[in-house]
């Protein structure tokens, strides 16, 4: 008999052949709630999510591309608002749903997000105050998040994980440094000769998984690099 609950997992293979892996156990709820709690999260508000999410065509031909995905605001949102349909012709009705939403989070693409962004403030709409937005799944650039801040007047955080579950880091603040949850996964930044570099050095984040029972990955290389900021 299986002694623990798994699942297939594949990396996002950006770069080279995609790394197919199991894995099990993890306490992603829990450290989500946490991260949200930190943002200012309080029970009743909600979450948006403008994702990726694939929209039926019943709903796409009636000019609906979001849909309720799931009955929680935690830890992902509610609703899905799709990035794959959007048009200069249509960019207004996402906008219009995103208003009657009068969500306090979004949480999202920042590609997406700087295009509703560079509209918002191309014709000078007002949208209900949120209380943050979350940039996720692709590299956040400071002229992304300076015109996402410009147009919704919000705090925006940054978050970085990856499909191994090996690593959960989000920001707190303006200075965009990353914390990373130290009982989610061990993290290293480490130089080429495996060693961990110096505060202020860039290095190769390396990580150990803490709680995938199945297939714990011990030091596994990223391939990803940041610069260490030291322990806190």
């Amino acid at each position: 008999s299986n002694r623990y609950l798994y699942a297939d997992a594949y990396t996002g293979g950006s770069t080279g052949e995609p790394l197919h892996f199991l894995r099990s156990g993890g306490y992603e709820y829990e450290f989500e709630v946490k991260k949200w709690i930190k943002y200012g999260y309080r029970t009743g508000d909600r979450i948006l999510a403008l994702d990726g999410t694939k929209i039926e065509q019943s709903l796409i031909s009636n000019n609906i591309f979001w849909k309720r995905v799931s009955q929680n605001e935690l830890p992902y949102g509610s609703y899905a608002i799709s990035s794959l349909y959007l048009t200069n012709k249509n960019i207004k009705m996402y906008i219009d749903f995103l208003i009657s939403q009068g969500a306090e989070f979004w949480r999202g693409y920042p590609s997406f997000i700087y295009q509703i962004a560079c509209y918002v403030i191309n014709n000078n709409i007002s949208f209900p105050k949120m209380k943050g937005i979350e940039l996720t799944s692709e590299t956040s650039y400071e002229f992304q998040i300076q015109k996402i801040k410009e147009a919704f007047d919000v705090p925006v955080y940054l978050q970085y994980g990856h499909s191994e579950a090996c690593i959960f880091g989000y920001t707190y603040d303006e200075s965009y440094r990353y914390k990373m949850e130290p009982l989610y996964g061990y993290v290293e930044v480490l130089n080429t000769n495996g060693q961990q570099v110096k505060v202020g050095e860039i290095g190769e984040v390396v990580v150990t998984s803490l709680h995938n029972y199945v297939m714990p990955l011990i030091r596994y290389r990223t391939g990803d690099y940041a610069v260490w900021g030291g322990y806190r």
